[in-house]
């Protein structure tokens, strides 16, 4: 019987078929690489009607547990980025998801200061606009891989202090008035609970 000469040359990647590489010892590789868990050269030899001692000449001869080693980190790493792929593809759904809210906020604000311009019913209270802006502001923070939230430091101040940092940041004086409107509607709504 021939004896199978082990090679050096070998091609890239290394689970391809050999130079060299007989087609049976290719077909029998073939056949241990399918084997799901538990691979042995006694099972392909049963697969395929070979002798035992045939097949554990391949399997030396052509590196059959090396080229396993690396056909398995090949289908990790595909794997591996597969995930990562579907992890940046989540990302950029909910960051456009995000974006989305905050535009509907935007608009929803624009909104409000123009029915309270114009003295009109309100279709969203201000408390919805800012729920809304609060949770589209954190799905993108977190997905922008920030953290949920910035620290705060919660300061009460009373409504001429809201009234004067709002102006500093507004310069249109109808969105002032409006403003104020808003305030003193939530003074009123105090001190009816109070």
């Amino acid at each position: 019987m021939a004896q199978t000469k082990a090679h050096t040359n070998w091609v890239e990647p290394i689970w391809e078929r050999q130079p060299r590489e007989s087609a049976p010892a290719w077909e029998a590789f073939k056949v241990y690489m399918d084997i799901p868990s538990s691979r042995s050269c006694a099972k392909v030899a049963r697969h395929l009607g070979k002798s035992k001692a045939l097949i554990d000449r391949w399997c030396s001869a052509y590196k059959w547990v090396r080229r396993i080693e690396e056909w398995q980190k090949h289908l990790d790493a595909a794997g591996n980025q597969a995930a990562i792929d579907a992890v940046k593809e989540m990302r950029s759904r909910q960051v456009n998801l995000a974006s989305g809210f905050l535009a509907v906020a935007g608009e929803e604000l624009k909104k409000l200061l123009q029915q309270v311009k114009n003295n009109s019913a309100l279709t969203l209270s201000p408390e919805q606009i800012v729920k809304i802006a609060d949770f589209a502001t954190k799905l993108e923070r977190v997905n922008r891989g920030e953290p949920e939230s910035i620290q705060k430091q919660q300061v009460e101040m009373s409504s001429d202090e809201k009234r004067e940092t709002l102006r500093k940041f507004i310069g249109d004086s109808d969105v002032i008035k409006a403003v104020d409107k808003i305030l003193d509607q939530e003074i009123d709504k105090k001190s009816v609970l109070h």
